[in-house]
């Protein structure tokens, strides 16, 4: 009898699932190497990459050669940094230079300029080959004086990391644009060195990983110019991968099949005692309210539970709308418990006979 029982239970889960939206998502900044003409050489770019909270602080180093000193213009994408990148040509700093799409600067260098909509969305073609479409706002552009010879420019700013807003647990992704270095005359090794909390691990991977020691990351691009990405995802312990692949369904379950192991063992004392017909049916009416108010219960503390598994990195924020199955479940619960019920009293008349 008991084991029909269960299956009926089970088949009334079965009917119901979970409903959750669909991920809402914080974008990071939008940052890129430096763009310029193929008139001169980068023979190598060093980035180190620190991260700590969702915000990388970036220090990139290009070494640049020139056969002649001169003039030239150099631009990278920075969309919604943390805070206005420091540039240093040479040891000097240099300042961010704002021009409208029709400054004679652009024309100086034979620069073309197209004014997209009221947005000042700027199409910037410094030669045949070379393009780039941003919003003139979003880029720092800047006038740089090389000398013949060896050339150093340094570029220092925070940036935002993607993020998630909600899941199990707190992920960030990193995303630098590489592809403007094919519009160079000579673009050499990228080596890039990516430090990470201890407790965060890079998964995701655009690149081959050349090296790592802990929470330190090393890559080696040579001639690629896919854009560099990486994702970042918490270590978390075995008991929490448990109980996320239980998932918080499951774990209402588990908790509404043993108070209904409990329902049982409870009504066959209560039959025993020979209770009124109304006391019966307020007890399976009260039982089922229990039931069902419990079932809820462990359905959302399960967030929390996982939460605390976690610790710190732990985010369970979820839009879910498995509420609106109260009805459902009420009403199948108290089916059930009267069905419990009356083949417990049948097994009972069967065995008194």
């Amino acid at each position: 009898m008991l084991k029909k029982l269960y299956v009926l239970l089970l088949l009334f889960f079965s009917i119901v699932s979970n409903g959750n939206m669909a991920n809402p998502y914080f974008d990071g900044s939008k940052h890129s190497t430096i763009l310029s003409s193929k008139k001169i050489s980068v023979k190598k770019e060093k980035i180190k990459i620190v991260v700590y909270e969702g915000v990388a602080t970036l220090h990139i180093t290009y070494f640049i050669e020139s056969d002649k000193a001169g003039k030239l213009p150099l631009l990278f994408l920075a969309k919604d940094l943390r805070k206005e990148a420091l540039v240093k040509m040479n040891g000097v700093t240099i300042e961010k230079q704002y021009y409208s799409y029709d400054s004679p600067f652009f024309k100086e260098y034979g620069i073309s300029t197209v004014l997209n909509d009221s947005e000042y969305n700027l199409h910037f073609k410094f030669d045949k080959e070379t393009e780039f479409s941003e919003n003139i706002m979003d880029v720092f552009l800047f006038e740089a004086h090389l000398k013949k010879g060896s050339n150093v420019i340094e570029v220092t700013y925070k940036a935002n990391l993607g993020s998630n807003t909600y899941g199990y647990t707190q992920n960030y992704d990193f995303e630098y644009l590489l592809y403007p270095s094919k519009y160079w005359k000579e673009f050499g090794t990228i080596t890039i060195d990516v430090t990470v909390p201890k407790d965060y691990n890079l998964t995701n991977l655009s690149h081959k990983l050349a090296s790592s020691n802990q929470n330190n990351y090393h890559f080696q691009i040579n001639q690629n110019y896919k854009d560099f990405k990486f994702k970042m995802v918490p270590e978390i312990s075995g008991l929490s991968e448990f109980l996320i692949a239980i998932g918080p369904l499951k774990f209402a379950l588990f908790i509404a099949t043993l108070l209904y192991g409990l329902f049982i063992y409870l009504t066959i004392k209560i039959r025993k005692k020979l209770l009124s017909k109304l006391k019966i049916i307020l007890w399976k009416l009260v039982y089922s309210i229990i039931l069902t108010i419990t079932f809820y219960f462990a359905y959302y503390i399960f967030y929390d539970l996982v939460k605390v598994t976690i610790g710190k990195n732990g985010l369970c924020n979820f839009y879910d709308i498995f509420l609106i199955t109260l009805p459902l479940f009420a009403i199948g619960f108290i089916i059930i418990i009267f069905i419990t019920d009356a083949l417990i009293l049948k097994r009972m008349n069967k065995n008194a006979v």
